[in-house]
């Protein structure tokens, strides 16, 4: 348990980079029509989850977090970063012309497991 001082300090910088991550990954979704731009976004995505890894050993160091709930958080956030490394390594594939005007946004889509998104009759 975080204590009083640390609740809005620690956490918050936790909660920060974290969000941080899945923002990241949606917006070079969002330019993956520009390889570069693409790339730099995933690896703004990387450096998140590498800070969110640091502050949780800082968490852990402290005595905040348990050893089994940090290196479950730590493990979750390796994989993050082995698939963004295997995403940046293979941007070509997701940036192809062919590849862009293929595959809509997430949010385009009504097969999304998202009750935010709408279905055909579901405009307000």
């Amino acid at each position: 348990m975080f204590p009083e001082e640390e609740r809005y300090a620690l956490t918050s910088q936790i909660r920060r980079s974290s969000r941080s991550i899945g923002a990241q990954i949606t917006e070079a979704w969002a330019k993956r029509k520009y390889e570069r731009h693409f790339t730099s976004k995933l690896t703004d995505a990387d450096g998140e989850q590498l800070e969110t890894q640091h502050w949780t050993r800082i968490a852990f160091s402290c005595g905040y977090v348990e050893e089994t709930a940090a290196r479950s958080v730590i493990a979750t956030l390796e994989e993050i970063g082995r698939l963004l490394q295997g995403m940046i390594d293979k941007a070509e594939a997701f940036c192809s012309v062919s590849r862009v005007a293929e595959a809509p946004f997430l949010y385009d889509g009504a097969e999304a497991d998202d009750p935010l998104v709408y279905g055909d009759n579901d405009h307000v």
